[in-house]
């Protein structure tokens, strides 16, 4: 950093190209952090579903519900399927006592670097989890 005691202005430019590399690259750092703290929200909404589908032993009604409250508290609205599951009742969404509930949530993000270039991600959670209701 000798440059910054240089006192006949040569290294005027040196540090203007410091400060404008330095910020730019905070804009980076900023960006991907903003990025993995929305796939750990992704992770935690799918933890939370998948807990409430297990619990209720359904994938609709307070899942529904739980969905709703999930999108408010996190601020994503991700795309929910419970693809591998199998039903007890197809048309009710109930699933048997012991059997798997499978939620794939997806999530379309755009991470921006540099400030002016966006990068469009797709981020996915799949959580699994068993009934625990039994249905007659």
């Amino acid at each position: 950093m000798a440059f910054l005691s240089d006192k006949k202005g040569e290294g005027f430019i040196d540090v203007a190209v410091f400060v404008i590399a330095a910020s730019m690259f905070l804009v980076v750092c900023l960006s991907v952090f903003e990025f993995f703290i929305k796939k750990q929200n992704l992770d935690y909404f799918a933890k939370e579903m998948i807990d409430a589908a297990s619990s209720y032993g359904t994938v609709s009604g307070p899942v529904d519900e739980r969905y709703e409250m999930l999108c408010g508290q996190l601020g994503i609205s991700p795309e929910c399927d419970f693809t591998g599951t199998e039903y007890f009742k197809k048309d009710l969404g109930t699933v048997q006592l012991g059997e798997t509930i499978v939620i794939k949530l997806t999530l379309d993000l755009s991470v921006r670097l540099f400030g002016f270039l966006e990068l469009p991600v797709t981020v996915t959670a799949v959580k699994s989890g068993f009934s625990q209701q039994y249905w007659k």
